[in-house]
């Protein structure tokens, strides 16, 4: 191996630990792993709720655990509907 061989094969690797730590920090900072929500069955699906109930907590459904943390990850960051960024969002996606 060259020197330039030996130079990309360093760049390649510091390039991929890089992405990797990135990848680790998104991990450990998602809501779902923050916050941790409460995974139970609920009917047919999988819940994941943090709060007291559907009404006042934030909640996801899904067919396996993680299809649940990842609906609970975008009603996360979905604003309610009454609220100025919700009726913003609802005027924006009706035609």
């Amino acid at each position: 191996m060259n020197d330039r061989e030996s130079a990309y094969a360093s760049h390649m690797f510091v390039q991929h630990v890089t992405q990797t730590a990135t990848d680790i920090n998104y991990a450990y900072t998602r809501p779902s792993v923050v916050f941790r929500p409460t995974l139970s069955v609920d009917g047919n699906q999988w819940c994941a709720l943090l709060g007291a109930d559907l009404q006042s907590g934030v909640a996801g459904f899904g067919d396996t655990p993680d299809a649940a943390m990842a609906d609970f990850e975008k009603s996360w960051s979905t604003p309610l509907r009454n609220s100025p960024s919700g009726i913003a969002l609802a005027a924006r996606v009706k035609p």
